[in-house]
Protein backbone atom coordinates (compact mmCIF):
# COMPACT_ATOMS: atom_id res chain seq x y z
CA UNK A 1 0.00 0.00 0.00
CA UNK A 2 0.91 3.41 -0.80
CA UNK A 3 1.76 5.92 1.57
CA UNK A 4 2.61 9.78 2.18
CA UNK A 5 4.61 12.47 3.33
CA UNK A 6 3.08 14.58 6.33
CA UNK A 7 4.72 16.80 8.99
CA UNK A 8 4.13 15.69 12.80
CA UNK A 9 2.84 18.45 14.65
CA UNK A 10 1.83 17.57 18.13
CA UNK A 11 1.47 14.45 20.06
CA UNK A 12 -0.01 14.87 23.60
CA UNK A 13 1.72 17.61 25.17
CA UNK A 14 4.77 17.97 23.48
CA UNK A 15 5.15 19.50 19.99
CA UNK A 16 7.28 18.38 17.10
CA UNK A 17 7.62 19.72 13.89
CA UNK A 18 9.38 17.33 11.80
CA UNK A 19 8.65 15.27 7.91
CA UNK A 20 7.80 11.99 8.01
CA UNK A 21 6.86 9.26 6.09
CA UNK A 22 3.27 7.34 7.15
CA UNK A 23 1.84 4.49 6.01
CA UNK A 24 -1.70 2.52 6.90
CA UNK A 25 -0.97 -1.41 7.52
CA UNK A 26 -2.71 -4.34 8.91
CA UNK A 27 -5.23 -1.88 10.60
CA UNK A 28 -2.31 0.62 12.31
CA UNK A 29 -0.89 3.81 11.09
CA UNK A 30 3.25 3.28 11.00
CA UNK A 31 5.68 6.22 10.14
CA UNK A 32 9.42 6.44 9.74
CA UNK A 33 11.60 9.71 9.45
CA UNK A 34 12.23 10.98 6.11
CA UNK A 35 15.49 10.33 4.79
CA UNK A 36 17.36 13.52 3.71
CA UNK A 37 18.71 13.62 -0.09
CA UNK A 38 16.61 9.98 -0.79
CA UNK A 39 13.06 10.57 -2.98
CA UNK A 40 10.02 9.33 -1.89
CA UNK A 41 9.72 6.43 -3.84
CA UNK A 42 13.39 5.18 -2.89
CA UNK A 43 13.30 1.33 -2.46
CA UNK A 44 16.08 1.28 0.50
CA UNK A 45 13.41 3.80 2.64
CA UNK A 46 10.22 1.41 1.11
CA UNK A 47 12.22 -1.59 2.97
CA UNK A 48 13.36 0.04 5.97
CA UNK A 49 11.61 -0.76 8.89
CA UNK A 50 8.50 1.27 10.82
CA UNK A 51 7.53 2.54 14.41
CA UNK A 52 4.19 2.27 15.88
CA UNK A 53 1.91 5.77 16.12
CA UNK A 54 -1.74 3.66 15.91
CA UNK A 55 -1.62 0.72 16.93
CA UNK A 56 -5.35 0.07 16.00
CA UNK A 57 -7.53 2.39 14.35
CA UNK A 58 -10.32 1.01 15.31
CA UNK A 59 -10.16 2.86 18.59
CA UNK A 60 -9.22 6.50 16.76
CA UNK A 61 -11.53 9.20 15.80
CA UNK A 62 -9.90 10.98 12.62
CA UNK A 63 -11.08 14.73 12.05
CA UNK A 64 -9.97 18.01 10.57
CA UNK A 65 -8.47 20.84 13.33
CA UNK A 66 -9.04 23.71 13.93
CA UNK A 67 -5.34 24.82 14.24
CA UNK A 68 -5.53 28.87 13.61
CA UNK A 69 -1.79 28.83 12.94
CA UNK A 70 -1.33 26.01 10.43
CA UNK A 71 -3.10 25.13 7.41
CA UNK A 72 -3.80 21.36 6.22
CA UNK A 73 -3.92 19.80 9.96
CA UNK A 74 -6.26 16.99 10.81
CA UNK A 75 -5.87 15.21 13.89
CA UNK A 76 -5.96 11.06 15.20
CA UNK A 77 -7.46 10.90 18.43
CA UNK A 78 -7.15 7.29 20.37
CA UNK A 79 -8.24 5.96 23.56
CA UNK A 80 -4.31 7.32 25.26
CA UNK A 81 -2.83 9.73 22.58
CA UNK A 82 -4.09 12.89 20.65
CA UNK A 83 -1.76 13.26 17.24
CA UNK A 84 -1.93 16.54 14.52
CA UNK A 85 -0.41 15.54 11.03
CA UNK A 86 -0.41 18.54 8.22
CA UNK A 87 -0.21 17.79 4.98
CA UNK A 88 1.21 19.66 2.23
CA UNK A 89 -2.50 20.67 0.61
CA UNK A 90 -6.04 21.03 1.68
CA UNK A 91 -6.50 18.22 -0.91
CA UNK A 92 -4.14 15.98 0.25
CA UNK A 93 -5.36 16.64 3.69
CA UNK A 94 -9.09 15.49 2.60
CA UNK A 95 -7.48 12.06 1.43
CA UNK A 96 -5.94 11.18 4.32
CA UNK A 97 -8.73 11.77 6.34
CA UNK A 98 -10.83 9.99 3.63
CA UNK A 99 -8.46 6.93 3.79
CA UNK A 100 -7.90 6.73 7.49
CA UNK A 101 -11.97 6.59 7.68
CA UNK A 102 -12.14 4.32 5.54
CA UNK A 103 -9.95 2.27 6.94
CA UNK A 104 -11.40 2.03 10.03
CA UNK A 105 -14.86 1.25 8.33
CA UNK A 106 -13.08 -1.73 6.53
CA UNK A 107 -11.83 -2.70 9.34
CA UNK A 108 -14.97 -2.98 11.76
CA UNK A 109 -16.35 -5.06 8.52
CA UNK A 110 -13.37 -8.04 8.17
CA UNK A 111 -14.10 -7.96 12.32
CA UNK A 112 -17.68 -8.79 11.51
CA UNK A 113 -17.01 -11.46 8.51
CA UNK A 114 -14.62 -13.28 11.61
CA UNK A 115 -11.77 -12.45 9.10
CA UNK A 116 -9.71 -9.74 12.12
CA UNK A 117 -6.33 -9.92 10.07
CA UNK A 118 -7.32 -9.44 6.48
CA UNK A 119 -7.24 -5.96 5.60
CA UNK A 120 -6.56 -6.68 1.56
CA UNK A 121 -9.27 -4.31 1.13
CA UNK A 122 -7.72 -1.58 3.00
CA UNK A 123 -7.95 1.48 0.22
CA UNK A 124 -4.97 2.83 -1.62
CA UNK A 125 -3.82 5.96 -0.40
CA UNK A 126 -4.18 9.66 -2.72
CA UNK A 127 -7.04 7.91 -4.78
CA UNK A 128 -9.55 10.56 -5.78
CA UNK A 129 -12.71 8.77 -6.20
CA UNK A 130 -12.91 5.46 -4.44
CA UNK A 131 -13.53 6.62 -0.86
CA UNK A 132 -16.76 8.85 -2.27
CA UNK A 133 -17.87 5.96 -4.21
CA UNK A 134 -17.81 3.20 -1.04
CA UNK A 135 -18.89 6.19 1.19
CA UNK A 136 -22.06 6.47 -1.40
CA UNK A 137 -22.44 2.89 -1.73
CA UNK A 138 -22.97 2.60 1.82
CA UNK A 139 -25.36 4.96 2.27
CA UNK A 140 -27.41 3.89 -0.92
CA UNK A 141 -27.46 0.30 1.15
CA UNK A 142 -29.02 2.27 4.43
CA UNK A 143 -31.49 4.19 2.56
CA UNK A 144 -32.63 0.65 0.15
CA UNK A 145 -33.27 -1.05 3.55
CA UNK A 146 -35.12 1.88 5.24
CA UNK A 147 -37.20 1.59 1.82
CA UNK A 148 -38.14 -1.90 2.13
CA UNK A 149 -38.92 -1.57 5.88
CA UNK A 150 -41.13 1.77 4.85
CA UNK A 151 -42.94 -0.47 2.02
CA UNK A 152 -43.72 -3.25 4.26
CA UNK A 153 -45.21 -1.56 6.99
CA UNK A 154 -47.68 -0.13 4.34
CA UNK A 155 -48.14 -3.75 2.76
CA UNK A 156 -49.97 -4.75 6.65
CA UNK A 157 -53.15 -5.40 6.88
CA UNK A 158 -55.44 -2.53 7.77
CA UNK A 159 -52.33 -0.30 7.10
CA UNK A 160 -54.10 0.71 3.35
CA UNK A 161 -56.43 3.28 5.35
CA UNK A 162 -56.21 5.50 7.94
CA UNK A 163 -56.13 4.09 11.26
CA UNK A 164 -58.78 6.66 12.71
CA UNK A 165 -60.99 7.28 9.85
CA UNK A 166 -60.23 4.87 7.27
CA UNK A 167 -59.19 7.50 4.80
CA UNK A 168 -56.84 6.00 1.51
CA UNK A 169 -53.17 5.51 1.40
CA UNK A 170 -52.44 7.38 4.65
CA UNK A 171 -48.56 9.17 4.69
CA UNK A 172 -48.11 9.91 8.39
CA UNK A 173 -47.42 7.56 11.02
CA UNK A 174 -47.57 7.55 15.11
CA UNK A 175 -44.08 5.67 15.58
CA UNK A 176 -44.85 4.62 18.95
CA UNK A 177 -48.26 3.86 18.75
CA UNK A 178 -47.22 1.77 15.29
CA UNK A 179 -50.15 3.22 13.21
CA UNK A 180 -50.44 4.69 9.85
CA UNK A 181 -52.74 8.29 9.81
CA UNK A 182 -54.33 10.49 6.92
CA UNK A 183 -52.67 14.47 7.08
CA UNK A 184 -55.82 15.32 9.26
CA UNK A 185 -55.71 12.77 11.71
CA UNK A 186 -51.97 12.87 11.80
CA UNK A 187 -52.30 17.27 12.68
CA UNK A 188 -54.69 15.86 15.70
CA UNK A 189 -52.25 13.70 16.55
CA UNK A 190 -49.82 16.70 17.28
CA UNK A 191 -52.33 18.05 19.34
CA UNK A 192 -52.37 15.42 21.60
CA UNK A 193 -48.65 15.90 22.59
CA UNK A 194 -45.49 13.28 21.78
CA UNK A 195 -46.23 12.03 25.34
CA UNK A 196 -49.18 10.13 23.58
CA UNK A 197 -48.50 10.10 19.98
CA UNK A 198 -45.51 10.76 18.20
CA UNK A 199 -46.06 12.05 14.34
CA UNK A 200 -44.11 11.34 11.82
CA UNK A 201 -43.94 11.79 7.90
CA UNK A 202 -43.09 8.58 5.86
CA UNK A 203 -41.23 10.29 3.09
CA UNK A 204 -40.48 13.30 4.60
CA UNK A 205 -38.94 12.45 7.56
CA UNK A 206 -35.68 10.52 9.04
CA UNK A 207 -35.92 6.99 9.94
CA UNK A 208 -34.41 4.30 12.05
CA UNK A 209 -34.51 0.86 11.12
CA UNK A 210 -35.32 0.07 14.70
CA UNK A 211 -38.40 2.48 14.76
CA UNK A 212 -39.88 0.61 11.56
CA UNK A 213 -39.57 -2.88 13.44
CA UNK A 214 -41.54 -1.91 15.73
CA UNK A 215 -43.95 -0.32 13.03
CA UNK A 216 -44.02 -3.94 11.47
CA UNK A 217 -44.84 -5.66 15.12
CA UNK A 218 -48.04 -3.53 14.97
CA UNK A 219 -50.40 -2.01 12.45
CA UNK A 220 -53.33 -0.50 12.35
CA UNK A 221 -55.57 -3.69 12.25
CA UNK A 222 -53.95 -4.76 15.72
CA UNK A 223 -53.87 -1.43 17.40
CA UNK A 224 -57.51 -1.03 16.32
CA UNK A 225 -58.29 -4.40 17.89
CA UNK A 226 -57.24 -2.78 21.24
CA UNK A 227 -58.64 0.77 21.68
CA UNK A 228 -61.63 0.08 19.44
CA UNK A 229 -62.55 -2.81 21.26
CA UNK A 230 -65.61 -1.43 22.66
CA UNK A 231 -66.56 1.23 20.40
CA UNK A 232 -70.29 1.74 20.11
CA UNK A 233 -73.11 2.77 18.10
CA UNK A 234 -73.20 5.32 20.13
CA UNK A 235 -69.56 6.44 18.96
CA UNK A 236 -69.26 6.94 15.04
CA UNK A 237 -66.19 6.44 13.77
CA UNK A 238 -65.22 9.08 11.86
CA UNK A 239 -64.36 9.27 7.88
CA UNK A 240 -62.53 11.23 5.61
CA UNK A 241 -64.96 14.19 5.05
CA UNK A 242 -65.24 14.03 8.94
CA UNK A 243 -64.82 18.22 9.82
CA UNK A 244 -61.87 19.10 12.26
CA UNK A 245 -64.05 19.32 15.59
CA UNK A 246 -65.42 15.68 15.11
CA UNK A 247 -62.20 14.06 14.22
CA UNK A 248 -60.70 15.57 17.23
CA UNK A 249 -63.36 14.78 19.59
CA UNK A 250 -62.90 11.13 18.84
CA UNK A 251 -59.46 10.95 18.80
CA UNK A 252 -59.49 12.13 21.79
CA UNK A 253 -62.05 9.86 23.36
CA UNK A 254 -59.92 7.33 21.72
CA UNK A 255 -56.83 7.76 22.94
CA UNK A 256 -56.52 9.89 25.75
CA UNK A 257 -59.81 9.23 27.50
CA UNK A 258 -59.63 5.44 26.50
CA UNK A 259 -62.76 4.75 25.98
CA UNK A 260 -63.42 2.00 23.40
CA UNK A 261 -60.17 0.51 25.26
CA UNK A 262 -59.59 -2.95 25.64
CA UNK A 263 -59.54 -4.54 29.27
CA UNK A 264 -57.39 -6.18 31.30
CA UNK A 265 -57.13 -10.00 30.88
CA UNK A 266 -57.05 -12.11 33.67
CA UNK A 267 -53.92 -14.02 34.83
CA UNK A 268 -54.84 -17.48 33.72
CA UNK A 269 -56.01 -15.80 30.09
CA UNK A 270 -52.79 -14.16 30.34
CA UNK A 271 -50.27 -17.47 30.55
CA UNK A 272 -52.90 -19.59 28.31
CA UNK A 273 -52.34 -17.14 25.13
CA UNK A 274 -48.62 -17.23 25.89
CA UNK A 275 -47.59 -20.72 26.23
CA UNK A 276 -47.60 -21.38 22.76
CA UNK A 277 -45.15 -18.32 22.32
CA UNK A 278 -42.47 -19.91 25.03
CA UNK A 279 -42.08 -22.75 23.48
CA UNK A 280 -41.86 -21.53 19.70
CA UNK A 281 -40.21 -18.85 17.42
CA UNK A 282 -42.36 -17.39 15.58
CA UNK A 283 -41.03 -16.48 12.34
CA UNK A 284 -42.42 -15.03 8.85
CA UNK A 285 -43.04 -16.92 5.73
CA UNK A 286 -43.36 -16.06 2.58
CA UNK A 287 -46.69 -18.08 1.87
CA UNK A 288 -49.60 -16.40 1.47
CA UNK A 289 -52.18 -19.02 2.63
CA UNK A 290 -52.76 -20.65 6.34
CA UNK A 291 -55.23 -21.98 8.73
CA UNK A 292 -55.86 -19.85 11.85
CA UNK A 293 -57.96 -22.22 13.56
CA UNK A 294 -60.88 -21.46 15.89
CA UNK A 295 -60.48 -18.70 17.98
CA UNK A 296 -61.66 -17.85 21.70
CA UNK A 297 -62.90 -14.90 23.02
CA UNK A 298 -60.74 -13.88 25.64
CA UNK A 299 -59.28 -10.39 24.96
CA UNK A 300 -55.76 -10.86 24.82
CA UNK A 301 -55.80 -14.22 22.52
CA UNK A 302 -58.22 -12.19 20.67
CA UNK A 303 -55.10 -9.60 20.69
CA UNK A 304 -52.54 -12.37 19.65
CA UNK A 305 -54.50 -13.91 16.68
CA UNK A 306 -55.05 -10.61 15.09
CA UNK A 307 -51.16 -9.66 15.00
CA UNK A 308 -50.77 -13.31 13.45
CA UNK A 309 -53.14 -12.26 10.95
CA UNK A 310 -50.84 -9.75 8.82
CA UNK A 311 -50.90 -10.13 5.28
CA UNK A 312 -47.43 -12.42 5.32
CA UNK A 313 -48.36 -16.25 6.94
CA UNK A 314 -46.39 -17.19 9.90
CA UNK A 315 -44.75 -20.62 11.09
CA UNK A 316 -43.83 -22.10 13.87
CA UNK A 317 -40.05 -23.63 13.77
CA UNK A 318 -38.98 -25.41 17.25
CA UNK A 319 -36.71 -22.84 19.32
CA UNK A 320 -33.40 -23.65 20.89
CA UNK A 321 -32.83 -24.19 24.48
CA UNK A 322 -31.77 -20.56 25.30
CA UNK A 323 -35.37 -19.25 23.89
CA UNK A 324 -37.38 -21.76 26.52
CA UNK A 325 -38.50 -19.58 29.41
CA UNK A 326 -39.97 -21.30 32.49
CA UNK A 327 -44.03 -20.25 32.47
CA UNK A 328 -44.11 -19.60 36.23
CA UNK A 329 -47.92 -17.76 37.23
CA UNK A 330 -46.96 -14.32 38.56
CA UNK A 331 -47.41 -13.79 42.36
CA UNK A 332 -49.35 -10.56 41.52
CA UNK A 333 -51.44 -9.48 38.32
CA UNK A 334 -52.04 -6.00 37.48
CA UNK A 335 -51.38 -4.29 34.25
CA UNK A 336 -47.55 -3.85 35.30
CA UNK A 337 -47.21 -7.78 35.23
CA UNK A 338 -48.94 -7.60 32.32
CA UNK A 339 -46.33 -5.13 30.63
CA UNK A 340 -43.36 -7.46 31.87
CA UNK A 341 -44.89 -10.62 30.69
CA UNK A 342 -45.28 -8.66 27.70
CA UNK A 343 -41.79 -8.12 27.51
CA UNK A 344 -40.93 -11.99 29.08
CA UNK A 345 -42.54 -12.80 25.65
CA UNK A 346 -41.57 -10.37 22.99
CA UNK A 347 -45.12 -9.58 22.19
CA UNK A 348 -45.16 -5.91 21.07
CA UNK A 349 -49.18 -5.76 21.35
CA UNK A 350 -49.28 -7.06 24.27
CA UNK A 351 -47.02 -4.40 25.44
CA UNK A 352 -48.89 -1.76 24.09
CA UNK A 353 -52.45 -3.01 25.75
CA UNK A 354 -50.81 -2.86 29.43
CA UNK A 355 -49.28 0.81 28.06
CA UNK A 356 -52.81 1.79 27.59
CA UNK A 357 -54.30 0.67 30.70
CA UNK A 358 -51.23 2.86 32.49
CA UNK A 359 -48.71 0.50 32.78
CA UNK A 360 -45.46 1.88 33.96
CA UNK A 361 -42.80 1.71 31.59
CA UNK A 362 -40.33 2.01 34.24
CA UNK A 363 -42.02 -0.74 36.61
CA UNK A 364 -39.31 -2.39 39.40
CA UNK A 365 -40.63 -5.81 39.73
CA UNK A 366 -39.33 -6.32 43.27
CA UNK A 367 -40.55 -10.18 43.00
CA UNK A 368 -37.86 -10.79 39.98
CA UNK A 369 -34.64 -9.07 41.14
CA UNK A 370 -36.24 -5.47 40.69
CA UNK A 371 -35.71 -5.87 37.09
CA UNK A 372 -37.94 -3.70 34.72
CA UNK A 373 -39.45 -4.42 31.61
CA UNK A 374 -36.40 -3.08 29.58
CA UNK A 375 -34.14 -5.83 31.50
CA UNK A 376 -36.57 -8.20 29.69
CA UNK A 377 -37.02 -7.32 26.13
CA UNK A 378 -32.61 -7.59 26.30
CA UNK A 379 -33.59 -10.81 28.14
CA UNK A 380 -35.39 -11.63 25.53
CA UNK A 381 -33.25 -10.29 22.62
CA UNK A 382 -35.95 -8.35 21.30
CA UNK A 383 -34.96 -5.21 19.29
CA UNK A 384 -38.75 -4.32 18.77
CA UNK A 385 -40.13 -4.89 22.07
CA UNK A 386 -37.10 -3.19 23.37
CA UNK A 387 -36.89 -0.20 20.92
CA UNK A 388 -40.80 -0.10 21.29
CA UNK A 389 -40.22 0.95 25.22
CA UNK A 390 -37.72 3.35 24.66
CA UNK A 391 -39.58 5.08 21.72
CA UNK A 392 -41.89 5.44 24.69
CA UNK A 393 -39.31 7.13 26.87
CA UNK A 394 -38.53 3.89 28.71
CA UNK A 395 -35.00 5.17 30.90
CA UNK A 396 -32.22 3.22 29.27
CA UNK A 397 -30.10 3.36 32.30
CA UNK A 398 -32.13 2.00 35.08
CA UNK A 399 -31.00 -0.61 36.75
CA UNK A 400 -32.41 -3.75 39.08
CA UNK A 401 -32.08 -4.02 42.38
CA UNK A 402 -28.47 -5.04 41.84
CA UNK A 403 -27.00 -2.18 39.98
CA UNK A 404 -27.10 -3.64 36.63
CA UNK A 405 -28.32 -1.98 33.69
CA UNK A 406 -29.97 -3.37 30.43
CA UNK A 407 -26.56 -3.16 28.96
CA UNK A 408 -25.17 -5.19 31.99
CA UNK A 409 -27.51 -7.99 30.41
CA UNK A 410 -26.79 -7.34 26.89
CA UNK A 411 -22.91 -7.95 27.16
CA UNK A 412 -22.83 -11.12 27.58
CA UNK A 413 -25.32 -12.09 25.15
CA UNK A 414 -23.44 -10.26 22.54
CA UNK A 415 -22.55 -14.18 20.83
CA UNK A 416 -26.02 -14.59 20.81
CA UNK A 417 -26.16 -11.55 18.74
CA UNK A 418 -25.41 -8.11 19.05
CA UNK A 419 -28.02 -6.11 17.95
CA UNK A 420 -29.75 -5.36 22.00
CA UNK A 421 -26.15 -4.01 22.06
CA UNK A 422 -26.23 -1.62 19.59
CA UNK A 423 -29.90 -0.51 19.86
CA UNK A 424 -28.86 0.23 23.58
CA UNK A 425 -25.72 2.53 22.84
CA UNK A 426 -27.48 4.60 19.72
CA UNK A 427 -30.55 5.19 22.36
CA UNK A 428 -27.66 6.36 24.85
CA UNK A 429 -26.70 3.69 27.45
CA UNK A 430 -23.73 3.99 29.21
CA UNK A 431 -20.96 1.19 29.80
CA UNK A 432 -19.50 3.01 32.47
CA UNK A 433 -22.01 2.47 34.56
CA UNK A 434 -21.08 0.27 37.97
CA UNK A 435 -23.59 -2.37 39.54
CA UNK A 436 -23.00 -3.02 43.48
CA UNK A 437 -20.50 -5.02 43.18
CA UNK A 438 -17.86 -2.30 40.95
CA UNK A 439 -18.00 -4.12 37.43
CA UNK A 440 -19.47 -2.11 34.48
CA UNK A 441 -20.28 -3.29 31.01
CA UNK A 442 -16.93 -2.23 29.66
CA UNK A 443 -15.62 -4.95 31.81
CA UNK A 444 -17.84 -7.38 30.82
CA UNK A 445 -16.61 -6.42 27.32
CA UNK A 446 -13.28 -7.72 27.68
CA UNK A 447 -14.92 -11.12 28.80
CA UNK A 448 -16.56 -12.23 26.04
CA UNK A 449 -13.72 -10.40 24.12
CA UNK A 450 -16.02 -9.55 21.02
CA UNK A 451 -13.35 -7.12 19.63
CA UNK A 452 -16.62 -4.44 17.83
CA UNK A 453 -18.30 -4.49 21.01
CA UNK A 454 -14.93 -3.57 23.21
CA UNK A 455 -14.31 -0.88 20.71
CA UNK A 456 -17.84 0.76 20.65
CA UNK A 457 -17.39 0.73 24.65
CA UNK A 458 -13.75 2.46 24.51
CA UNK A 459 -15.06 5.26 21.95
CA UNK A 460 -17.83 5.99 24.43
CA UNK A 461 -15.44 6.55 27.08
CA UNK A 462 -13.06 8.18 24.45
CA UNK A 463 -16.34 10.66 23.94
CA UNK A 464 -16.87 11.22 27.79
CA UNK A 465 -13.45 12.11 28.32
CA UNK A 466 -13.67 14.57 25.14
CA UNK A 467 -16.64 16.19 26.18
CA UNK A 468 -14.41 17.46 29.40
CA UNK A 469 -12.75 19.70 27.07
CA UNK A 470 -15.74 20.42 24.72
CA UNK A 471 -19.44 19.81 25.53
CA UNK A 472 -20.42 19.38 22.08
CA UNK A 473 -18.31 16.92 21.10
CA UNK A 474 -19.35 14.64 18.08
CA UNK A 475 -20.69 11.13 18.91
CA UNK A 476 -18.25 9.69 16.22
CA UNK A 477 -19.97 6.09 17.45
CA UNK A 478 -23.08 6.71 16.32
CA UNK A 479 -21.70 6.73 12.59
CA UNK A 480 -20.06 3.46 13.09
CA UNK A 481 -23.10 1.62 15.04
CA UNK A 482 -25.28 3.01 11.58
CA UNK A 483 -23.49 1.36 9.30
CA UNK A 484 -25.16 -1.14 7.13
CA UNK A 485 -23.04 -4.33 8.09
CA UNK A 486 -24.85 -3.35 12.19
CA UNK A 487 -27.95 -2.33 10.71
CA UNK A 488 -28.27 -6.06 9.74
CA UNK A 489 -27.42 -7.31 13.14
CA UNK A 490 -30.71 -5.69 14.51
CA UNK A 491 -32.38 -6.56 11.35
CA UNK A 492 -31.72 -10.74 12.48
CA UNK A 493 -32.94 -10.39 16.17
CA UNK A 494 -36.33 -12.68 17.41
CA UNK A 495 -39.56 -10.83 17.48
CA UNK A 496 -42.86 -12.05 18.32
CA UNK A 497 -44.40 -11.85 14.50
Amino acid sequence: MRGGGLKSCFTNSKKYDFQRWFLIRNGQLLYMKRNNGNSMNDSSQQQSSYSVMISDLRLCTIRPSNDNDRRFVFEIISPNSSHLLQADSQIECDQWINSLQLAITNLFKSSDNGNANSFASLPRMFSDDRPNTFLTAKVEIKQQMIKDKIEYVRSLTGNEKCCDCDADEPEWASINLGILLCVNCGGAHRGLGVSLSKVRSLHMDTWDLETLIVMSELGNTVVNSIYEAHLSNDMKKPNAETDALTRRSYIEAKYVQKAFLRSLPASNQMRSSTRTIKRWSVMKSSISTANTGNENDDDTSHTLKVNNRQLLTRRLTAPSDNDTTTDNPPAIWNMNIYLYEGARHRNVPMMLHALALGADKNFFNEHDHGRTPLIQTILSRSIAAAEFLLTNNAKVNLADEDGRTPLHYATPLANKGRGPIILLLKRGADPLLKDHNGIDACSLSMTIGDPDVITWYRLIALHEQMKQEDADAEKTYISILDDPVYMKEIARTPSFS
